[in-house]
C-alpha cells in the first residue's frame, strides 16, 4: 500500500476540519409527530374510501401511550359524520379503533394504577367530557367510564373514592347510573364522601345544562331537552333530601342543584320556538306543543319542590337563601308562567279558586293585602307570600305591595318586589319609580330583586333607565347581570344612552355579566353598532356561552337594514 506523506501541519489542520464538521453538523431530527402524522393523512382529499381507510389505519398503529390515543380521538378532522358514506364509513371504523384503545386504556390505569395515576387519568377525562364526542353518538366518549369511576367509588382508597364521586357527575353519565350513586354517597356517614356527592349534584346538572342549551354544530358533544329532563327528574328529588341536611355546605351545594336546574329549565323555555317564526304556521304549532310538552315533566317536578324551596329562604346560611331565591325566581318567570297556561301545559293545574266570582276575589285579595299591616314581620312575610302565589290575580293588592316596598323588614320588601313582577304591567305608575329608588337599598338581594322586577314591566319601566345606567357599574357581578338584562327588556330609544355601560360590559372580569351584555346588545339590533369591535373581541372569549352570545349579537346588529 503506497502510504501519502503530508506536510505535519496538515494534520492539524485536518482535526479542526473534522471537529467544525461535528458542530456545524444538525442535531439528530426529532421523531415525527404520530398524532401530527395521523392529522395530515385524515386532511388529505379523499378519492378513495377504502384507501383512506388503510392509510388512516397505518397511522393509527404508531400511536403508542394514552395521551397519544386521548390526542387522536379529540382531532377535529375526523369526518365519520360525513355526508359521503364512504369517507364517513372509514373514519368511524378507524376512529372506534383509537377510541377502544383509549378506553382500554384509561380503563387499565384506572383498575390498577397508583392513587396518582387514577386521579391523572381522571383529570384527563373531565377535560373530555364537553369536548370529545363517542362514536356513533353526540354524547360524550367519557360516560363510558361510569361504571369504573362506579366501582372506584364503592372500592378504591379514600382519595380515589372522593376523586371518582366529583369526576363521576362530570363525565356527562346516564343519570339512572350515576344520582343513586351520588343519593347513596349523600347519606354516607362520612363527611368528605358526602360533601363530594353534594359537588356531585351540581356538576352533574352544570353538564347537562351547557350540552343542552349551547349551540349546535359538527363534531360537538351534545345533550337534548329530554336528556335535562330526565336528568333533573331524578336529581330534584335527592337535591330536596339534602336540604335538610345539618351542614350548611351540604344544604348549599343541593340547593345550587335545584338552581341550576330551574336555569336549564327556564333557558330551555326561552329556547321553545315561536310560531311566529315560520310560515307553516301549522308545522310549528306542532313543533311548539311537542317541546313544550317534553318540559312538562320537569315543570311538575319543580312545581312539587317550591315549598322546598321556599322554607330555604329562611335558611339560616346566607347563600342557601340566595341560591332558593334565584330558583325561584327562574320558576316564577312570566315565561314559564304562560307555558303553563298553554294547551300544551294541561297537565300543570294551576292554584285557583274557580268557584269565586270576579269581585270575590278582589275581596279577598284586599283582605289579604291588610295583613301587610301586621306588626308581626313574620305575619306579614306569610302574607306577602300568598299574594306572590297568586301572580296577576293579586293586582287588586298592587297598593299595598308598592308600599311594602318600604317594609323595614327585608324579607317583605323582597317579596314585594317579586310580587310587583309578576303582576307587571299593573300598578306601573307607582310601582317602576319605587323600584327604581330600591336599587339604591344596602342590601344587594333587594337591588337585584328591583332590577328584576323592573324588568318585567319592560317598555313600562323606561323611566326606570337613568336609575338603571347610574348602578350598571355596581361592585356585585349578580347585580351588572340583573340591570344589564333590564335594559334589555325596557329597550327602545330610552335605553340607547345605556349602549356604553352595557358594551363596556364586555370586559367585565364575570363570565355571566359578558355573556349578558352581548345577549343585550343584540337586541338592539343596528343601533347597536357602537359595540361591534368589543362584540368581536368576545368572540375570543374562553367561555362557550360568551361566544354564542357574542356571535348572535353580530348576527342581529349587523344584519341589512330594510328600507
Amino acid at each position: 500500500m503506497v502510504r501519502l506523506n503530508y506536510p505535519r501541519r496538515l494534520g492539524v489542520f485536518a482535526v479542526l476540519a473534522v471537529a467544525w464538521g461535528a458542530l456545524s453538523s444538525p442535531a439528530p431530527a426529532t421523531p415525527p409527530d404520530p398524532v401530527e402524522e395521523l392529522r395530515q393523512t385524515l386532511r388529505v382529499a379523499v378519492v378513495d374510501g377504502e384507501q383512506r381507510r388503510r392509510a388512516v389505519a397505518e397511522e393509527i398503529r404508531a400511536l403508542e401511550d394514552i395521551n397519544d390515543l386521548r390526542r387522536a380521538i379529540e382531532l377535529r378532522e375526523w369526518r365519520d359524520e360525513d355526508p359521503d358514506d364512504r369517507i364517513a364509513s372509514a373514519d368511524r371504523h378507524n376512529r372506534a379503533e383509537v377510541g377502544r384503545r383509549f378506553e382500554q386504556a384509561a380503563r387499565e390505569l384506572l383498575q390498577h394504577g397508583d392513587t396518582a395515576t387514577r386521579l391523572a387519568v381522571m383529570d384527563m377525562l373531565l377535560k373530555m367530557a364537553t369536548t370529545t364526542r363517542g362514536i356513533g353518538t353526540r354524547a360524550s366518549l367519557t360516560r363510558n367510564f361510569a361504571t369504573d369511576l362506579i366501582d372506584l367509588i364503592k372500592q378504591g382508597d379514600p382519595l380515589s373514592r372522593e376523586a371518582a364521586t366529583r369526576a363521576l357527575a362530570q363525565i356527562n353519565p346516564d343519570p339512572i347510573l350515576a344520582v343513586p350513586v351520588l343519593s347513596e354517597q349523600l347519606r354516607s356517614g362520612d363527611a368528605t364522601q358526602k360533601l363530594a356527592a353534594a359537588d356531585g349534584l351540581v356538576y352533574l346538572m352544570q353538564v347537562v345544562n351547557v350540552l343542552a342549551t349551547r349551540n349546535r354544530g359538527p363534531n360537538m358533544v351534545e345533550a337534548t331537552r329530554a336528556d335535562l329532563v330526565r336528568t333533573a327528574q331524578l336529581l330534584v328529588p335527592v337535591a330536596a333530601r339534602g336540604l335538610r341536611d345539618e351542614q350548611p355546605a351540604i344544604r348549599q351545594r343541593c340547593v345550587q342543584a335545584l338552581a341550576q336546574t330551574a336555569e336549564g329549565l327556564h333557558k330551555l323555555v326561552l329556547a321553545a320556538r315561536n310560531p311566529e317564526d315560520t310560515h307553516d304556521l301549522i308545522e310549528a304549532q306542532r313543533q311548539t306543543e311537542a317541546e313544550r310538552a317534553e318540559l312538562l315533566p320537569l315543570i311538575v317536578t319543580m312545581k312539587e319542590h317550591v315549598a322546598t324551596l321556599t322554607r330555604a329562604l329562611s335558611d339560616s346560611d346566607e347563600e342557601v337563601r340566595r341560591s332558593a331565591r334565584r330558583a325561584l325566581e327562574d320558576l316564577t318567570s312570566s315565561q314559564l308562567a304562560r307555558l303553563e297556561t298553554s294547551q300544551a301545559a294541561s297537565l300543570v293545574k294551576p292554584v285557583s279558586s274557580p268557584d269565586l266570582s270576579a269581585a270575590a276575589m278582589q275581596t279577598t285579595v284586599l283582605k289579604l293585602a291588610s295583613g301587610l299591616d301586621d306588626l308581626d314581620p313574620r305575619a306579614r312575610r306569610r302574607v306577602m307570600d300568598v299574594l306572590e302565589s297568586l301572580g296577576a290575580a293579586a293586582v287588586p293588592a298592587a297598593p299595598a305591595v308598592v308600599k311594602a316596598l318600604a317594609d323595614n323588614d327585608p324579607f317583605v320588601r323582597w317579596a314585594a318586589a317579586r310580587t310587583l313582577g309578576k303582576m307587571s304591567p299593573a300598578a306601573a305608575g307607582s310601582a317602576v319609580p319605587a323600584l327604581a329608588r330600591m336599587m339604591l337599598d344596602v342590601d344587594l338581594d333587594l337591588r337585584v330583586a328591583a332590577a328584576r322586577a323592573l324588568e318585567h314591566y319592560g317598555r313600562e319601566a323606561r323611566t326606570a333607565v337613568p336609575d338603571l345606567v347610574q348602578v350598571l357599574p355596581a361592585t356585585d357581578a349578580e347585580m351588572r347581570v340583573a340591570v344589564i338584562r333590564c335594559l334589555g327588556a325596557i329597550g327602545g330609544p330610552e335605553a340607547f344612552e345605556a349602549l356604553p355601560g352595557i358594551t363596556h360590559a364586555l370586559a367585565d372580569g364575570d363570565a355571566r355579566v359578558q355573556q349578558a351584555a352581548a345577549e343585550v346588545l343584540g337586541t338592539f339590533g343596528p343601533a347597536a353598532r357602537q359595540a361591534v369591535d368589543s362584540l368581536r373581541k368576545a368572540l375570543q372569549s374562553s367561555d362557550a356561552n360568551v361566544q354564542k352570545a357574542a356571535g348572535e349579537a353580530l348576527l342581529n346588529i349587523l344584519r341589512p337594514v330594510r328600507k
